[in-house]
């Protein structure tokens, strides 16, 4: 069931991150991700695991996914407000070096198992993207990769960099 959970909500992001937000009826105004405290893992932790492998995340603060399970905190590696386009590398290049990176923080963990759960080939759960995806969760943290299929040389260090930062912070809850 949380299983199924999960991919449901990150179907859900894919859908907001990729800027498919006509969805929301018109005068409709999506709850905002919070940014409430989490635990274990905080947000300083993901943030540091994952810009210690290079990846650059942004907030998304008004996807209108955050109510949906408890999501605190909701961070994509492709910028989402105008401010952060400004100042990102194009989005062309970001998908070419890293490929697209979700992840969230609920308030509470999403699985009783502990440890750092994987899944290096898990189905596209988005009519956006197709193709290979990766999925890591530990605690109340997940993270999600679409890695760039146009470069498929590349597609298997990009599931592994997230790989790492994702065992780093199993590391860092863990001491």
């Amino acid at each position: 069931m949380a299983r199924i959970l999960v991919r449901l909500v990150i179907g859900s992001l894919l859908l907001f991150a990729a800027g498919c937000t006509d969805v929301i009826a018109d005068g409709y105004e999506a709850p905002i991700c919070e940014g409430r405290p989490t635990q274990p893992v905080t947000r300083g932790q993901l943030e540091q695991v994952l810009e210690d492998q290079g990846l650059r995340m942004y907030e998304d603060r008004e996807s209108g996914t955050c109510s949906a399970v408890d999501i605190e905190v909701l961070l994509v590696n492709l910028p989402v407000s105008d401010a952060d386009k400004a100042s990102a590398d194009d989005e062309s290049k970001i998908m070419e070096s890293y490929g697209h990176v979700i992840c969230y923080l609920r308030r509470a963990p999403l699985s009783s198992k502990p440890g750092l759960h994987k899944d290096l080939d898990a189905p596209a759960a988005s009519p956006i993207f197709d193709g290979p995806k990766a999925e890591f969760s530990i605690a109340n943290a997940a993270c999600t990769i679409y890695p760039d299929d146009g470069a498929d040389y590349n597609a298997d260090s990009q599931v592994r960099r997230l790989e790492r930062a994702m065992e780093e912070l199993e590391r860092l809850i863990q001491s």
